[in-house]
């Protein structure tokens, strides 16, 4: 009798578990079609284009919901990016400043988190400094721009600390504008790890896409690396994931250029790039505009070094034929190649017609 008893409570147990099982499995089904059918396709409601959150010059680099990369290598001006990147947010337009030509507008006044796990605490306090006096701000920063140094903590710590950042700034200041991350490789113990990686990318992603923010990391390149290689699996997965890669070089005058080839929204060659170098002047780094318009400054600059190098010492006026042998003796060419030359600072200016049939350098270029 007491066997029996235990038979059916026991039965009376199984029951009650496939039974709340059952429905648990309901559940679960029934909030995974409610998530699917929030993000259903539907023809009828067309999404609206999402403003940009941060552009250069003309081109739209981020908007809300999204990644963005920065990538370079060592010592090439990733952190001066972030720092004209903050002035812009500060700025927001309203004054004419060098900020290497990006431009945002936080008119909401959302939280701007910037966290910094490269640098010291006086290397990323002074990045700050740089960026709120490029910015044009006369006082004390905004309030909203929030800057950590993390250098010195733990990753398990760096990676807890971001959503209760987040969740703190949205009860200060009503939502986020960004969050820029200098070092995100730092968030991780192994960035070759392709489940740590793909992890952190997704969990970042979610972020961005939950504040409606744009989320800016910032990764180097492999050493010696021609193609723009980034560090492991994490910089594979950040290039599929960000809305755009801006990529930076420098080159041997000390000369970085701005310009993504992989993005969503822009193109941006390097050939068309913006460009920026260190003032000792002004101990900060100074925007040069277009690399466009760089390379076409150093051009006219290297053809008046070259119109007067050869014309100093021959400011005469002379017929072509004498030119032609001016030019052979000073360059060493031969007579084919002297007349192409000539041609070539003809038409350019560096040779002009000074009357009577007479050729003179143009030493006033």
């Amino acid at each position: 009798m007491i066997n029996e008893k235990i038979d059916e409570q026991i039965e009376h147990s199984i029951d009650q578990a496939i039974n709340q099982k059952a429905e648990t499995n309901q559940m679960e089904t029934e909030k995974l079609l409610e998530i699917l059918e929030e993000r259903k396709f539907d023809f009828s409601t067309p999404k609206e284009r999402p403003e940009p959150s941060l552009e250069i010059g003309d081109h739209t680099l981020a908007t809300n919901g999204n990644i963005m990369n920065i990538q370079a290598g060592v010592k090439v001006g990733k952190s001066a990016a972030v720092d004209a990147i903050m002035a812009a947010q500060m700025n927001g337009g309203f004054m004419e400043i060098d900020t290497f030509e990006f431009k945002a507008l936080n008119e909401n006044g959302h939280a701007v988190i910037h966290i910094d796990t490269e640098q010291s605490r006086f290397d990323a306090d002074a990045l700050v400094r740089r960026s709120i006096k490029r910015s044009g701000i006369d006082e004390s920063p905004p309030s909203w721009l929030q800057s950590y140094s993390l250098a010195d903590v733990d990753i398990a710590v760096r990676r807890a600390s971001l959503p209760i950042l987040l969740e703190q700034a949205k009860e200060q200041h009503g939502g986020i504008f960004s969050i820029l991350i200098d070092g995100v490789g730092d968030f991780l113990t192994d960035p070759n790890d392709p489940i740590q990686s793909f992890g952190l990318v997704d969990e970042l992603h979610k972020l961005a896409i939950e504040n409606d923010c744009v989320i800016i990391t910032v990764l180097h390149e492999n050493p010696n690396s021609e193609y723009g290689k980034t560090r492991g699996h994490l910089g594979s997965q950040l290039s599929r994931k960000a809305e755009t890669n801006l990529r930076l070089t420098k080159d041997k005058n000390g000369i970085t250029t701005i310009f993504s080839t992989d993005s969503r929204h822009c193109h941006i060659p390097k050939e068309h790039g913006f460009c920026f170098h260190w003032c000792d002047e002004s101990q900060m780094h100074v925007g040069f505009g277009g690399a466009q318009e760089l390379r076409e400054q150093e051009r006219q600059e290297s053809f008046k070094a070259e119109v007067f190098e050869i014309g100093m010492p021959h400011q005469g006026k002379y017929t072509y034929t004498q030119l032609v042998e001016v030019v052979q003796k000073h360059r060493k060419i031969k007579d084919r190649s002297a007349k192409a030359y000539i041609k070539k600072l003809r038409k350019d200016g560096g040779i002009v017609e000074v009357g009577n049939k007479r050729l003179s350098f143009n030493l006033d270029l």
